[in-house]
């Protein structure tokens, strides 16, 4: 780590991420943001937050989205989703950019990246809906570019709290990313964010429950996973 937070990624760093996520299909990068900079992030997410939590219902304006709870569901409006909120925050804007993303990313991907998502997620108290079905992120590709885009593209998630198994921390099938396709949580209307996986519907496509990574995280931490990679909360 450098001095002033910034993370600096030794050729043995950068050669121990790259090996995990090839091999794993997924790698963390501990300490990614620094102290200083988690307290200005924290608050410009609040502030993302508070935005959001200004309409009444879930909203929509381009790429700009925010996904609320209704009232109705728990005595207040909850903010779980908010998209592509560069647009209302020059913050996150000039975040998204920073150098170590490429830093990390250029063994994988090489220099010419482009963005095409960018969340934040909630997860409140209580809020069941918050989960997600085990899932490989292949599915949201439409099917005439799965197979150039499987091995192009890189999911990164960033703590911002501290994320464990009791707060509902990510969870990924190391190794998954090795089998194709396997078209979990594509039954029924396809929503992944209702109801939860059944180990049989794991075993079912080969893979064993057994091997679950709860990926838990400090605030600063930096996982990586691929399209193909089976992982939910």
């Amino acid at each position: 780590m450098r001095a002033t937070g910034k993370i600096y990624m030794s050729p043995a760093m950068s050669s121990k991420t790259v090996d995990q996520f090839r091999e794993q299909g997924y790698a963390i990068v501990r300490g990614f943001v620094g102290a200083g900079e988690l307290v200005r992030l924290r608050d410009e997410t609040e502030r993302v937050r508070t935005a959001g939590l200004e309409h009444p219902a879930t909203f929509r304006h381009g790429n700009l989205a925010y996904e609320i709870l209704p009232e109705a569901d728990f005595g207040r409006r909850y903010l779980i989703q908010a998209h592509w909120f560069a647009w209302m925050s020059p913050y996150f804007e000039a975040f998204r950019r920073r150098p170590e993303f490429l830093e990390v990313l250029e063994p994988l991907l090489g220099r010419d990246i482009k963005q095409i998502a960018q969340q934040i997620h909630w997860k409140p108290p209580g809020a069941r809906q918050t989960g997600y079905r085990f899932h490989q992120d292949l599915r949201f590709r439409a099917r005439s570019t799965r197979d150039s885009v499987a091995d192009a593209t890189i999911n990164t998630g960033l703590a911002i709290d501290p994320c464990t198994r009791e707060n509902g921390c990510l969870r990924v099938v190391p190794g998954s990313h090795k089998l194709g396709y396997l078209g979990l949580s594509d039954d029924g209307d396809g929503q992944i964010m209702k109801g939860e996986t059944a180990e049989e519907e794991l075993r079912a496509v080969g893979l064993d429950p057994e091997s679950i990574v709860e990926v838990e995280l400090d605030p600063g931490d930096l996982v990586i996973w691929g399209l193909l990679t089976v992982h939910g909360s």
